[in-house]
């Protein structure tokens, strides 16, 4: 008879490790998925104020109209990033997005006619740009530097 107790302790201890890593493992994602929810609107905060930049809703000083846009959109690179990798070191997340970013600009090197009929899209040229310019990786250095900062000291908290 003990020998069977045994095999039941054994079953239920077995059984209680598994419903303990099931749990463990649920709340790794919910951890992630918060992660990624803030990451998310952090993403659409950046979206939306550089819309808001651009519009005629409010008048900005010249200089935000050649920095600001490029800044919160390196931001928002990087947030995005963040939600496909939220659980990443910042050092990663930095690089992917400086990667991103720079790619985009280096691209805008090239002015073919499919690339340019792409770039005319509202929405592609909002992504892609249209020309290059030395300044917009200063921009977007500093924005992926204060995304970096905010991933720090805000969201991880």
């Amino acid at each position: 008879m003990q020998a069977k107790d045994h095999k039941g302790v054994e079953r239920s201890m077995l059984l209680f490790l598994l419903i303990a890593l099931q749990y463990k493992v649920l709340l790794f994602y919910i951890s992630a998925m918060n992660s990624r929810i803030r990451y998310a609107v952090a993403s659409l905060i950046c979206i939306a104020l550089g819309l808001f930049s651009r519009s005629s809703f409010y008048d900005f000083p010249d200089w935000s109209d050649a920095y600001v846009g490029d800044v919160l959109w390196a931001s928002m690179v990087y947030f995005l990033i963040a939600v496909l990798n939220p659980k990443g070191r910042i050092s990663l997340k930095i690089t992917l997005a400086m990667l991103f970013a720079f790619f985009i600009e280096f691209t805008q090197l090239i002015q073919t006619d499919w690339m340019n009929q792409i770039r005319s899209i509202p929405s592609m040229a909002l992504v892609l740009g249209y020309g290059f310019k030395w300044s917009d990786l200063w921009c977007y250095t500093v924005g992926i530097g204060v995304a970096a900062l905010i991933d720090r000291y805000v969201v991880k908290h």
